[in-house]
């Protein structure tokens, strides 16, 4: 009834079978069907590096069948800075902002060793990314018959989001393309339902397109150690991501557009009503959330959180954002957005 998966042993099985589905087709010659049940299954669980090879000669044909004759163009551009200062709030408890040339030994000691959140503004301004993924057309014209899943709706309503599989073309045309016609999304863009507010969240989007990895800098210096997790973030203006914490040191890198950050920290836990799920199905019952709504607070309902001290920041294309692990985090974009992070 809420859309999880009775249990792993149902999800395997549908990704074994649309991973069927992928070869039955190939076979037949029906390529663009083929890759879109192949990701379907990487999407379901099925590892990329356990069918390297098939998953590379469905790509490889794939490609080229997408791409002639050409499907008509989409036409999306993302501006290229935060937007004017005079639209946007001051922030009053804004993160301190440290050199991008800091030292990987400087780092660690003064914001990993005793963990502290760093902002670093323009740190990936010379990634690739940074100034080709604005032109959302180029990523349709090469990708846009790949599967992906969407979110739709806000996980802050009471009505929760959905998830939907669909190509990233139809991501593109149906939400970016509208959200990309405000330059800047408000509060309460974010909550006025007639907005249509949609993210690829939380994806390992460069697994399921290698091609990707050549825009960016899959290790980057400030990780102490090889990332063990690189997620890829493509949004309209309004999404809210709710507060919680994550168990890996994080890097936030914002490629495209701009965001919003909040952060506490870790001390701050015991003021932020954290949520204790009772299903084993339940995302609560990983105790990383909180019941704090962050920016719409009801300070009657949750009188100890107004106390709360946080830090808060904009982040624009190529600046990032180092958070230790554990400490609490609240983000809302401010516009159509694409982010990747790094878990190490």
């Amino acid at each position: 009834e809420d859309g999880s998966w009775p249990s792993v042993a149902h999800q395997q099985a549908y990704g074994s079978a649309a991973l069927a589905c992928s070869i039955g087709n190939l076979h037949v010659g029906s390529i663009l069907t083929s890759q879109t049940m192949l990701d379907k299954a990487f999407i379901l669980g099925v590892p990329r590096d356990q069918i390297v090879n098939f998953f590379g000669l469905v790509e490889y044909f794939a490609n080229q069948a997408a791409r002639g004759p050409l499907p008509p163009s989409v036409e999306c551009h993302v501006e290229c800075s935060i937007p004017a200062g005079e639209n946007l709030e001051p922030l009053p408890f804004a993160i301190p902002e440290c050199s991008p040339g800091i030292s990987s030994k400087d780092f660690e000691s003064q914001y990993v060793s005793e963990p502290r959140v760093a902002v670093f503004r323009g740190f990936a301004a010379d990634w690739i990314a940074t100034e080709k993924w604005r032109n959302l057309s180029s990523l349709v014209q090469d990708h846009g018959h790949r599967l992906v899943p969407i979110e739709l709706g806000s996980m802050m309503k009471s009505d929760g989001m959905k998830e939907q599989a669909m190509s990233f073309r139809s991501f593109v045309t149906s939400f970016l393309v509208p959200s990309s016609q405000k330059s800047l999304w408000t509060l309460a863009d974010a909550t006025d339902v007639s907005f249509a507010v949609a993210y690829l969240a939380q994806h390992p989007l460069l697994d399921q397109i290698p091609e990707l990895c050549r825009d960016i800098i899959m290790s980057p210096r400030l990780c102490s150690s090889p990332p063990s997790h690189r997620n890829v973030w493509i949004g309209t203006g309004g999404t809210r991501t709710p507060l919680h914490f994550d168990s890996y040191d994080n890097l936030l890198i914002q490629i495209v557009g701009c965001k919003y950050v909040r952060v506490y920290d870790t001390c701050e836990a015991d003021s932020l009503y954290v949520i204790r799920g009772t299903s084993k199905n339940d995302i609560s019952a990983q105790v990383n959330m909180s019941a704090v709504n962050c920016e719409m607070e009801d300070f009657e309902e949750h009188p100890l959180a107004k106390n709360a001290k946080y830090q808060e920041i904009y982040l624009g294309p190529g600046d990032s954002l180092f958070l230790p692990a554990r400490m609490w985090h609240y983000v809302r974009s401010l516009s159509t957005s694409i982010s990747v992070n790094f878990w190490y």
